[in-house]
């Protein structure tokens, strides 16, 4: 039986692309153009992983994986990539606070997205099988610890009180896009995106 990967990106020639990618590497492939289609898509089909872009229109795609991995606690990996947000910060909270399991920006390195997601569905087969700590160790080393602020932006620089010069932590840095957009989706949106979570993971 083929793996069923679930690809999720508002640009259609970037989901087209995939699309074909995948499915000449012998993927069952599904998609989606947006966060909210992304959660009932992941109903209907029950994908073997997700790979997500994180800038969607309706939800942020850290929100979707958030969404996946507190509502319903789902096991199956999360892939987030992104052209957005590419410092070191980004990757550590997605996979920390948002629990993503691998983070990759773009313009994608194939390879390497192969690579991950084979490592991915073994973790995930390894784990049901019991023997699963070897193959998440990669990402998760990786992401254990925050990084820390290039030598040019600090060196020539006194160490200052936090409040008056200090740079907001990752965990700030990564929710300032997501309140943006909230902000601008408005009311509205939030009301819709309560009811539909309910419904679609209930």
């Amino acid at each position: 039986m083929p793996r069923k990967i679930l690809i999720v990106d508002d640009q259609p020639v970037i989901l087209s692309d995939l699309k074909e990618r995948f499915e000449q590497k012998g993927f069952e492939v599904s998609t989606a153009r947006d966060g909210l289609n992304a959660l009932t898509h992941y109903r209907k089909e029950k994908p073997d992983i997700i790979l997500i872009d994180a800038m969607l229109p309706k939800l942020h795609g850290f929100q979707v994986c958030k969404a996946l991995k507190d509502k319903e606690n789902v096991s199956i990996p999360i892939i987030i990539m992104t052209a957005v947000y590419q410092k070191a910060s980004y990757k550590y909270e997605a996979i920390n606070r948002y629990r993503a399991d691998a983070y990759i920006t773009k313009p994608l390195n194939y390879e390497y997205l192969f690579s991950e997601v084979s490592r991915l569905l073994d973790a995930r087969e390894a784990e049901e099988d019991g023997d699963f700590a070897i193959f998440l160790q990669p990402e998760k080393e990786k992401a254990q610890t925050p990084p820390k602020q290039a030598p040019a932006e600090t060196s020539s620089r006194p160490k200052a009180p936090p409040k008056a010069q200090e740079s907001p932590p990752p965990a700030a840095k990564a929710a300032q896009p997501i309140q943006q957009q909230k902000r601008t989706q408005g009311n509205a949106i939030d009301e819709l995106l309560k009811k539909t979570l309910g419904d679609i993971l209930d």
